[in-house]
């Protein structure tokens, strides 16, 4: 290659702006804080690599690995004291966010001071139970709460709380613990932004009270999503058109564009005609741009949009033209600059890979049309975003393009300015904006009702098992291609490209193995346990309210990740919310053939039948045996009727041991034999005080113990005591309350022996430091 094209590349604006991104997300995979010697390494290299030229982008990539280092330093909130946890602890401070509703209260954020040694506020997200009407953002509260380290649910491909109570740099997570000990001062109350959107989102509620559309048009007004109802929320994921209900970028740049074109002429008829009509019309569009995402609360890709709005706005005022393709990599520059934990959000790259597909060449637009340029954004966009959306959801809405062709116009381009513009009419006129938002909803529900019949069609979405990011970025190299003129060379390798991410399906045990998968569902239990081809449910998790159980949240999702699509058995062990709560939802989703329960008559579920300890049967060289209960006993304790699972197979065994108690385990004991002998011991009643007895621990015999429970719950579950109890035995002991969902699986196919790993050492991040290192309460 000759010198001068070597030169041009290595200098390319283009490439040291890339070398910045990829350095930002180069330190967002750190599995932990590197020490403060490699940061003195690369700032020692990074001096010279910006003095020599062709060294240059190399400099840029060490900036951006070492911008986020002193972020995440700088961001990272000091550790919850322990002396502090699940302590009652008063703490005066302000709500600094809209409250959300719970089922039988409020949740929001409070800006405190925890301890006077501190120097800094803290935020932290709390809880609150039955509280006193009148909670609203702004006010000023002392409150009795009881706090712990913010926590979160840690299962394979689940969603990853913890990471968004970093981003939002939350110290702590509790509930308000006494509520006559709660006192208002009104006197300290001072205006703030979260105030102005407190008051717009009351006065929406007042205006149209409980109605479906209320949640919709807080979402397209404020971007407060918590009212909008589960069922609305699926519809718009099958239909693919969730973009338009929050804040997202196309309601930025909608706005952004609406006050510009608005403001254009007035802004003419001004006294001094030497500046240029623009210039003010884009300096209002900017700030209707920055008003908007400030009543978004920020949201990331609120932000993302208002920064391709400013920068498209300056070139306007500068009377500069500038490519797409240079705004797109400004932003996300300058999005690594102002937030690089927005690189790991999925709405990041959707929304660039969106504009990606639309700024693509099509080809000649001679005689295009509007209505032709609307079919053409669509299917570019629907199909450029698919392998996207099947890495990060595992979902492909098959009637995107005819739902958003409808919806775009509708609720994007004129539903959600009338919305706004009615939602500030309520401030001076509040007649003539309910007026308005009373017909904007009649519309938003007709649109609803309508999409609602598109997602009922049985092909609407495609649902497959999310490939890894070689297969993603295959696939997306095939779309982009495909996107691209006709006569582009290579276009006809799409197809190849796309298949390795279509036909991914996840590594299923050899014959005569299993996987088995107890996941974090909090305080509670759930098992998948995977053969060559079945694959069995052994309870799943609580229910946590109406509206969200442990099935929909992590059972569901992980059994579709893992690619099946149907369940050839479901335990229920007993009735326990803790264990059946979530199991309708999974039996809605999937065909279960069969299903067993240690309660049948209290589950309220068709076709259940009652667990027997003569039970048992082969899969795939699998031996399956149920060892308790001996009889179906209607009047014994739910917890000692728990249907007791031993899996049998060349790499190990595994006990599954449900909710039984000292009198049950002593009775089972005494009737089994050998028949318990097993490596691995899921501990009885989530490591209570009242199970786990020596006489079962010595008939057992495992090397390994997990006990199920929630992160420092109020049961106080694993007790110290059992703990201690399985180490004298030299019994290896795992919490998902610690370690996440613990994964079980062989060595290899020929040997014997298994591996058992927690999902956060599987997959570790920097945001995890410090946060579990206890097991129980102090």
């Amino acid at each position: 290659m000759p010198l001068s094209t070597c030169s041009f590349l290595f200098r390319h604006p283009y490439l040291q702006m890339l070398a910045w991104i990829s350095g930002n997300l180069l330190f967002q995979q750190m599995p932990s804080l590197p020490t403060i010697h490699l940061l003195t390494v690369l700032s020692v290299l990074m001096i010279p690599a910006f003095m020599l030229p062709y060294w240059r982008t190399a400099g840029w990539l060490l900036l951006g690995f070492i911008w986020s280092f002193l972020r995440a330093i700088w961001l990272l909130p000091d550790p919850l004291p322990e002396a502090l946890i699940q302590q009652p602890l008063r703490i005066e401070g302000q709500i600094q966010s809209i409250p959300a509703l719970l089922e039988d209260g409020l949740r929001f954020r409070f800006q405190t001071r925890l301890q006077a040694s501190d120097r800094h506020d803290s935020l932290v997200q709390l809880a609150w139970h039955h509280p006193p009407a009148g909670i609203r953002a702004g006010q000023y509260w002392t409150l009795e709460v009881r706090l712990k380290p913010p926590h979160g649910a840690a299962n394979p491909g689940g969603y990853d709380q913890e990471l968004q109570f970093y981003g939002q740099g939350i110290r702590a997570t509790g509930q308000v613990v006494t509520r006559g000990m709660a006192v208002e001062h009104p006197d300290r109350e001072s205006w703030c932004w979260q105030r102005v959107r407190q008051s717009l989102n009351d006065r929406i509620e007042a205006a149209l009270g409980q109605r479906q559309a209320t949640g919709l048009i807080q979402g397209l007004v404020l971007g407060a999503t918590q009212r909008i109802q589960d069922e609305d929320w699926n519809i718009l994921r099958i239909t693919g058109t969730t973009h338009l209900i929050a804040i997202s970028g196309s309601h930025i740049g909608l706005i952004t564009l609406l006050v510009l074109k608005i403001s254009q002429p007035v802004s003419g008829l001004r006294r001094y005609r030497h500046i240029p009509p623009f210039i003010p019309a884009s300096l209002l569009a900017c700030l209707a741009a920055i008003a908007y995402t400030a009543l978004a609360d920020w949201a990331v890709a609120a932000v993302r949009a208002l920064i391709m709005c400013i920068l498209l706005l300056f070139a306007v005022m500068l009377q500069r033209q500038c490519s797409m393709t240079r705004v797109l990599l400004q932003t996300l520059a300058l999005v690594c600059l102002l937030q690089p934990l927005a690189l790991l959000s999925p709405g990041c790259w959707l929304s660039f890979g969106a504009m990606v597909c639309l700024i693509l060449p099509a080809g000649d637009r001679a005689g295009s049309s509007l209505l032709r340029d609307m079919l053409q954004s669509n299917w570019r966009c629907s199909l450029g975003l698919a392998p996207l959306l099947l890495y990060y959801f595992g979902q492909v809405s098959i009637i995107s393009p005819l739902a958003n062709l409808v919806a775009v116009p509708v609720i994007g381009m004129l539903l959600t300015p009338l919305a706004l513009l009615c939602s500030l009419l309520l401030f001076p006129w509040p007649d003539a904006g309910a007026w308005g938002l009373f017909w904007i909803a009649q519309g938003l529900e007709w649109m609803m009702q309508g999409l609602q019949i598109m997602a009922s069609w049985p092909w609407a979405q495609w649902l497959h098992a999310r490939p890894p990011l070689p297969h993603t970025a295959l696939a997306t190299l095939g779309v982009l291609l495909w996107l691209l003129p006709r006569g582009f060379p290579c276009r006809y390798l799409t197809p190849l490209l796309c298949l390795p991410a279509m036909l991914w399906c996840p590594p299923r045990p050899y014959y005569g193995q299993y996987h088995a998968t107890v996941l974090d569902v909090g305080q509670g239990l759930a098992m998948v346990i995977q053969t060559q081809q079945h694959v069995l449910v052994y309870d799943a998790g609580p229910r946590l309210s109406k509206a969200s159980d442990s099935g929909l949240r992590v059972v569901i999702p992980f059994i579709r990740d893992q690619g099946h699509t149907a369940i050839d058995m479901m335990i229920i062990s007993h009735h326990d919310n803790d264990h059946s709560g979530g199991a309708a939802s999974v039996a809605a989703t999937f065909p279960v053939s069969t299903l067993l329960a240690g309660e049948p008559e209290k589950l309220g579920m068709a076709d259940s039948h009652p667990c027997r300890h003569d039970q048992g049967w082969i899969w795939d060289g699998v031996t399956f045996g149920v060892v308790w209960p001996e009889t179906h006993d209607p009047k014994a304790k739910g917890n000692d009727r728990s249907c007791v699972l031993r899996v049998s197979a060349a790499q190990g065994s595994l006990l599954i041991t449900g909710d039984i108690e000292k009198k049950a385990e002593t009775a089972m004991v005494g009737t089994s034999g050998g028949r318990l002998d097993s490596d691995i011991l899921i501990a009885p009643h989530h490591g209570s005080k009242t199970s786990s007895t020596v006489s079962l621990l010595d008939r057992v015999k495992p090397e390994w113990a997990i006990f199920s429970s929630g992160f420092l719950n109020h049961f106080h579950h694993p007790h110290p005591e059992v703990v201690q109890r399985y180490q004298q035995k030299n019994i290896h002991t795992l919490n998902t309350a610690v370690t996440g969902a613990v994964l079980i699986k062989p060595l290899s196919s020929g040997t014997q022996g298994f591996s058992i790993l927690g999902q956060r050492e599987l997959s570790p991040h920097y945001w995890y430091q410090g946060r579990r290192k206890m097991i129980a309460p102090p």
